[in-house]
């Protein structure tokens, strides 16, 4: 095939050598292909950490609270709930086969609860850290499909004019994530 711009060959090529021109009739120096991530580079300040789950230690120390300084109170505390619950699912599951039977609740057993309430939190910490970014970035995405739809002209400028992150958000999240485990332990006592 030749080139219909130069005549130069290009027949075992997608484009011309010589001109840069492309079967798909655009210019290689023209042809910019967009970022389907780009809104959300420019949402998120530290999206590639996000993406390559770099930095760890965020999501596992803060646990639960990860998702409300990432700006997604409600996801945040439905999985504290549900951290909540595992927690307590684990240790009934742990009380309920105890380790030495025939000897009455003394140290040994007290410590091997103590033992396993650590691991038990580790556990759930580190599922945190491995979804956690994951999720975010999901509802991220699905956040700025919304503002498209809605403010098709000027999504981008309302994107950029989001709450940062703010440390009052996620001190919100403590004072209802305390209000539902209170709630979570009248109902523990319950059933």
């Amino acid at each position: 095939m030749k080139c219909p711009n130069c005549k130069a060959d290009m027949s075992d090529r997608d484009y011309c050598i010589r001109c840069g021109y492309m079967k798909n009739g655009k210019f290689i120096g023209q042809y910019n292909p967009v970022d389907k991530d780009a809104d959300l580079k420019a949402y998120q300040d530290h999206y590639e950490e996000m993406l390559w789950n770099n930095k760890l230690y965020k999501p596992f120390f803060l646990g639960c609270f990860y998702f409300s300084w990432n700006r997604h109170l409600f996801v945040g505390l439905i999985s504290g709930f549900i951290g909540l619950a595992l927690y307590y699912l684990l240790m009934i599951l742990f009380l309920s086969f105890p380790l030495l039977d025939n000897i009455p609740i003394n140290d040994i057993q007290q410590a091997s609860v103590f033992m396993f309430s650590v691991a038990a939190i580790i556990i759930i910490r580190t599922l945190y850290a491995a979804i956690a970014n994951t999720i975010c970035l999901y509802l991220d995405r699905k956040k700025i499909l919304f503002m498209k739809k809605k403010y098709p002209e000027e999504y981008m400028q309302k994107l950029l004019k989001q709450k940062p992150r703010s440390f009052m958000q996620v001190l919100m999240h403590v004072m209802l994530y305390m209000l539902f485990f209170v709630i979570f332990l009248i109902l523990a006592r319950v059933f």
